[in-house]
């Protein structure tokens, strides 16, 4: 008779690891054989959330469990925590979560990435970081002091760091930190960092001429043409994410990237810049940008644009993307910005290979644009980015909408809306 028991250890882990979420649960409770095998899948991503924070503490987290069952942290390869249960009445972490939390990270010997972003939840956690001899990967809320910040000096295997709202003593020490870090760090990320400024900037990146991706966004002290220039020191770069607070300036040169894959502009229009046509109202960053792409041959794989001011992409500005990078885009995100329904045609007819568009869905003509999306055979997922505040009053993406979008476009198997979730076997 053939059981679990009797089954090559490594067909088990090759049946659990088509298995996810309750599934993957529900499978612990088969045998023991499918309990050791599911264990490791498990127990590889520990998180917390807005929806475990409202349960809490009538609901153990995964960091509890891991305090009562020290063997299962040898599991844990990644630990993402978004926000950190606080005592009612109070500015105090629930001490329980805190003291669990803290004896997790000090047993995680195979931890690979850490995610903290709840404002003042890290420095309690920074000595424990000391023992994460594996860690190579994190992303902080590095809002802290001097002492706090100097801490992060002894994570010397990072390759990759993703700084939330860091503060001045951080900012301070980013250049020996850089430094150490030399030819291990392949991706910098900097988000709200208030103080960071072009001396700083360029000290870190000519520390790192092995960077591969460089995003540094909503920085206000930093201006694009900043960035751009000081791109001579990372040629191999692949993906770059920038904020133009001025989209008019543009810089008179800068060195090429012919490894650059992935783009994202995020534009602060200001007092937007009017053409000669009296309608091309798109920043001039964007025609820089792709005219350099260009030039460079180097094959764009994603771009996202993102502006401030709602505006209608005009078909020159696509004609330049579509010439440049038809042939290798995969994926098209716009923020605050779209394509009318010619250009969105010709976006489907000559992107071959496009797989994913995050676009702003208009719910009222729905069959004019799933019938000029109709003419792409490779589009996947289809992500509706309209934001709630500028619908004024038309609604929101629903089943039979979806319908037709998936009935249409031949290809599309995935919808995302405000959260929700449409995939074609769920409506077919």
């Amino acid at each position: 008779m053939v059981s679990a028991d009797n089954l090559n250890f490594d067909c088990l882990e090759l049946i659990v690891s088509y298995l996810a979420g309750p599934d993957l649960y529900s499978v612990t409770h088969v045998s023991r054989s499918f309990l050791t095998a599911a264990l490791p899948l498990l127990y590889r991503t520990l998180s917390f959330n807005l929806g475990n924070g409202k349960r809490y503490p009538k609901v153990m987290s995964a960091f509890d469990t891991v305090k009562l069952h020290p063997g299962l942290a040898v599991h844990v390869h990644h630990i993402d925590i978004r926000m950190v249960p606080m005592v009612p009445m109070s500015i105090k972490m629930y001490p329980q979560f805190l003291s669990s939390l803290i004896q997790t990270l000090e047993r995680c010997v195979n931890l690979k990435s850490l995610t903290c972003t709840p404002k003042d939840a890290l420095p309690p956690l920074l000595a424990a970081l000391d023992s994460l001899t594996s860690l190579e990967k994190i992303r902080i809320n590095a809002h802290l002091t001097a002492d706090q910040g100097n801490s992060l000096l002894s994570l010397k295997k990072l390759k990759s760091i993703s700084l939330d709202g860091a503060s001045w003593n951080v900012v301070d020490i980013l250049p020996q930190w850089t430094l150490n870090l030399n030819t291990l760090l392949t991706c910098l990320t900097f988000s709200t960092v208030q103080e960071l400024n072009e001396p700083v900037l360029r000290s870190i990146l000519q520390n790192l001429p092995n960077l591969r991706g460089l995003h540094v966004v909503a920085c206000p002290k930093i201006e694009h043409v900043t960035i751009l220039q000081s791109l001579v020191h990372t040629p191999r770069l692949e993906s770059l994410s920038f904020t133009a607070w001025d989209t008019r300036t543009i810089p008179h040169d800068m060195s090429p990237l012919p490894h650059l894959r992935h783009l994202a502009i995020d534009s602060n229009m200001g007092s937007p810049p009017v053409g000669d046509d009296g309608f091309d109202r798109s920043p001039q960053i964007w025609h820089f940008m792709l005219a350099k792409t260009r030039a460079w041959s180097c094959p764009l794989s994603s771009i996202m644009l993102k502006i401030s001011d709602k505006i209608t992409i005009p078909s020159s500005l696509v004609n330049e993307l579509l010439d440049g990078h038809a042939g290798t885009l995969t994926s098209i995100t716009l923020i605050s910005c779209e394509f009318d329904m010619v250009s969105l045609r010709s976006v489907a007819l000559r992107c071959t290979d496009l797989e994913k568009f995050a676009v702003r869905v208009p719910t009222r003509d729905i069959d004019v644009f799933a019938d000029s999306l109709s003419y792409s055979h490779s589009l996947r997922l289809l992500h509706d980015v309209t934001e709630t505040h500028v619908t004024h009053g038309a609604p929101f993406l629903n089943t039979s909408n979806v319908r037709i979008l998936m009935e249409l476009i031949s290809s599309l198997t995935k919808v995302i809306s405000y959260g929700r979730t449409w995939t074609v076997s769920f409506l077919f």
